[in-house]
């Protein structure tokens, strides 16, 4: 899913930098009646609980919701957002989270009936089953970076419906109870060893890159992270800047070897600020002048 940058904040405070979606995209499915047993007695219901037999009843069709704000409504006198039913009906929305800085995020999910959110495919929060309107909370540190958020809600039964999803910076990554983990996979380009003042790819360097590109592109990542780095000649600002053309000519090589519009590419240029080798010798300088990919 390719989103508009122009993302919004889910929280309305647009001065602290609360995590950003893109809009809520998915299917609507109905719900059919269903024979359910428990012990010796049978009832007629609907599913309350997720689970992937959803992708298999019957799609209503599509929905985008901007964000996720539906106020708590009655049933016979509103109908939810771009669906011409009141009741019984499912929906599976995907978006996009940002993350703009390392902290730790507080997030609400408040409904009626039933909801859950995911985010890349680790549930945050389990909201599920028929209730009237209930909040539920989670506190989790997040580090800067793009996300997959996914959202289960249904609606069941009269009278009521509505989900709102809030998400919002609390404090700083130690503070927080529980810690998110990005599956972050890490490729530094032996090969990859500039030459004194130079930034562009050479053939032997070009090679690596390709088969950096077959790694990654089995990964399916959602964002690549450049870094370029060059040994200590020359001053802090022209090594950074040095650093950065580095970066930038790799960036360009991917994106031709990946070909997924969908990747999110960050580059960096740390100049001489993290060696790998001594500077002493031109073994090392050498070894320093290199470009480090972080994918997830």
């Amino acid at each position: 899913m390719l989103l508009s940058i122009n993302s919004f904040a889910q929280s309305e405070n647009s001065k602290t930098p609360h995590p950003k979606f893109g809009p809520f995209e998915g299917l609507v499915y109905d719900l059919p009646e269903l024979e359910i047993t428990k012990g010796k007695l049978k009832s007629i219901g609907i599913q309350e609980y997720y689970s992937d037999t959803i992708y298999s009843y019957p799609k209503i069709g599509t929905i985008t919701l901007q964000k996720l704000d539906i106020p708590e409504s009655n049933t016979k006198e509103d109908k939810f957002p771009g669906i011409d039913k009141t009741i019984k009906f499912a929906m599976i929305l995907e978006s996009e989270m940002e993350i703009l800085i390392d902290g730790c995020y507080e997030f609400t999910l408040k409904s009626d009936d039933g909801s859950r959110l995911w985010i890349d495919e680790v549930q945050l929060i389990n909201n599920d089953g028929g209730h009237k309107m209930r909040t539920k909370k989670d506190s989790t540190s997040f580090y800067k970076g793009t996300y997959t958020a996914k959202v289960w809600y249904f609606q069941g039964m009269p009278d009521r419906f509505g989900i709102k999803l809030d998400a919002k910076l609390i404090g700083k990554v130690e503070a927080c109870p529980n810690n998110f983990e990005k599956n972050e996979k890490i490729i530094t380009l032996q090969k990859f060893y500039f030459d004194t003042d130079a930034f562009k790819i050479n053939n032997e360097a070009q090679k690596e890159i390709e088969e950096a590109a077959i790694i990654i592109k089995k990964s399916n990542p959602r964002q690549i992270e450049i870094i370029g780095h060059t040994d200590n000649q020359g001053s802090d600002e022209y090594n950074k800047n040095l650093s950065m053309k580095r970066a930038e000519a790799v960036k360009q090589s991917l994106m031709v070897l990946l070909d997924n519009k969908k990747i999110r590419y960050i580059i960096k240029g740390l100049g001489s600020t993290q060696p790998i080798a001594s500077n002493e010798n031109n073994e090392g300088k050498s070894k320093n002048r290199r470009v480090e990919l972080k994918f997830y």
